[in-house]
């Protein structure tokens, strides 16, 4: 949402390298207006943290981790 409570929708796209399974965001700071991240997890078993911040420019990393299975 920007600052007068109107709901828009980003025309840019971020290209994944597999398919996405889940998405999950984070709270929103008291007196903000949107989630300062976005976690997106992989066909692949990875997790990528995307900025949902615009003032904060992240350098994709190639440090993706991936995740254990069987572990609940």
């Amino acid at each position: 949402m920007d600052p007068s409570g109107q709901l828009n929708e980003y025309t840019e796209s971020k290209e994944m390298n597999k398919d996405v399974v889940c998405m999950a965001l984070g709270r929103v700071p008291a007196g903000e207006q949107r989630s300062k991240f976005l976690a997106v997890g992989l066909t692949d078993n990875t997790v990528r943290i995307l900025s949902l911040d615009p003032s904060v420019s992240l350098q994709s990393r190639r440090s993706a981790v991936p995740l254990k299975t069987g572990m609940m």
